[in-house]
């Protein structure tokens, strides 16, 4: 779908958190408007650690892969 992990990832934690806070809007529950973000995002967030790993991973992947590509060039120029 989306090529960028970076990408995915985000629209990965919004999704959840989306999904959190109309299910808890949803519930006959008299919370706070506050108090359901709160708890949304901490559901979200509980959530994105075992539903978004893989994505998570490639993104890791994709931040040591730009680190060694810029120390690579780093220690290109200083060897000229």
């Amino acid at each position: 779908m989306f090529a960028n992990p970076v990408l995915r990832l985000l629209l990965g934690r919004l999704a959840i958190f989306m999904a959190a806070l109309g299910i808890l809007t949803l519930l006959p529950f008299g919370l706070d408007p506050l108090l359901r973000f709160v708890i949304a995002f901490f559901i979200s967030m509980i959530a994105s650690v075992f539903l978004l790993k893989r994505t998570r991973e490639q993104v890791g992947e994709q931040v040591v892969t730009s680190v060694e590509k810029r120390q690579a060039r780093k220690q290109a120029s200083r060897g000229r």
